[in-house]
């Protein structure tokens, strides 16, 4: 039970990253007119962040294409901090991944309570892909270091703000393959 916990924990500390600006809107005091606002808001809307495409590298079953899905996956990761959208996230994990469900819920907490996550941006450093065969499975063991700036969970109007200071940890992903790519299946502290 501790290390799910530890393993949730970690990706949930790890799923922390500046959120965009709230939207302005449109504070003119003249009579509004159908045509016009539509017209004038839409240029000025602030773009809808999408989640990052994922490199072609990041495709191959090589030790190399491995650790360009990894680098690929935490960038997911800070896109759904930065939106609180966690369908990229679980779209790159398998349903048995327990790290993986760890930082989805985590995220989908913060969004039903109305929090944002300003910070955590994620750095990935001294990576190492240790390549894996069981019958036809092919399957990486990828460790590296994994750091996140500090960050802040903030929930307007109260004082349940939490406040994370930078941390590293060596971290572990069990990546296998799968025909667009790779897909997580575990997720947690090196060892």
């Amino acid at each position: 039970m501790g290390r799910l916990l530890t393993t949730a924990a970690l990706l949930a500390a790890l799923l922390a990253s500046p959120v965009l600006a709230a939207c302005s809107g449109d504070g003119g005091a003249s009579m509004p007119t159908p045509s016009p606002t539509p017209t004038s808001t839409s240029p000025t809307a602030s773009p809808t962040p999408q989640p990052p495409a994922m490199p072609e590298a990041a495709r191959a079953h090589t030790p190399e294409g491995a650790e360009a899905f990894v680098r690929h996956f935490w960038a997911v990761v800070d896109y759904g901090r930065e939106t609180l959208d966690t369908e990229p996230i679980r779209a790159l994990s398998r349903s048995d991944c327990k790290g993986c469900l760890g930082g989805i819920r985590a995220l989908g907490e913060i969004r039903k309570h109305g929090g944002r996550i300003r910070g955590g941006q994620t750095t990935i450093s001294e990576l190492k892909a240790t390549g894996l065969k069981a019958g036809d499975q092919v399957f990486y063991d990828v460790t590296f270091l994994h750091t996140n700036a500090p960050e802040i969970t903030d929930y307007p109007g109260t004082d349940r703000d939490v406040e994370r200071d930078r941390v590293t940890k060596p971290t572990r992903m069990r990546l296998f393959s799968i025909e667009e790519g790779w897909e997580v299946a575990q997720l947690g502290p090196a060892q």
